[in-house]
């Protein structure tokens, strides 16, 4: 069995060839039974040799490296790809269609509805989504038979207030507009031009009640 000396010896000389006979005159036989140090010897005398990485060490930093290189998200709706860029294109044709926009313009709608844009109204419960299969035709099906809207109305209330794209039908459109049919008794063509008035309200979700909660946005105060 090789003594704890010599291999010491025959590890300085894999880790730096320069300092091999340095260290063996240094880690004499005599001191085979004197604790070594943990520190590599070679690092003690040079700094500048680095160790070499065993087989093992490669291999963890090969899979650390796997493993944080793992595609980030998208920061731009065109970094987009798959079937988040099929989806994220059929939203903005559905959109573009409806309003009679250009592309680019109801793209631009889309990144503020999903939260790529301001987070002034979503505070941070939507951020960068990609719109899922049917959700914005599902709202603007909304908005044209329940409410009435078309034309010039329908692009008023979608480009004021673009989040109403990517709020869900059953769990806050179709709760507000009953808010209003109900509290308010505002029905027909009154309920329509009060959306139009003031997009935002289909967005409304509590009531502080005049007892302020810091949440201004979705607050049925400010109806």
């Amino acid at each position: 069995m090789a003594t704890k000396a010599s291999f010491v010896r025959m590890r300085v000389a894999s880790i730096c060839p320069v300092h091999a006979a340095s260290v063996r005159a240094w880690v004499r036989p005599s001191a085979r039974h004197v604790p070594v140090p943990v520190r590599d010897p070679c690092t003690m005398m040079h700094r500048g040799c680095a160790p070499v990485a065993s087989t093992a060490d490669s291999s963890s930093s090969a899979s650390v490296a796997t493993s944080t290189s793992d595609k980030p998200a998208a920061s731009s709706p065109q970094e987009l790809t798959g079937a988040d860029k099929q989806a994220w294109d059929t939203a903005v044709e559905q959109l573009a269609s409806a309003l009679s926009l250009p592309s680019e313009d109801a793209q631009a709608l889309i990144e503020k509805g999903f939260g790529w844009k301001s987070q002034a109204f979503w505070r941070g419960t939507k951020v960068k989504e990609v719109p899922g299969q049917g959700v914005v035709a599902a709202v603007l099906q909304f908005l044209t038979s329940k409410l009435g809207l078309q034309g010039p109305d329908l692009l008023k209330v979608v480009k004021t207030f673009p989040e109403v794209l990517a709020c869900s039908v059953s769990g806050q459109l179709e709760v507000a507009v009953g808010k209003l049919q109900n509290d308010w008794k505002l029905n027909g063509d009154v309920l329509m031009r009060a959306v139009v008035r003031q997009p935002q309200v289909l967005g409304y979700s509590l009531d502080c009640e005049g007892s302020c909660i810091g949440e201004c946005n979705r607050c049925w105060a400010r109806f």
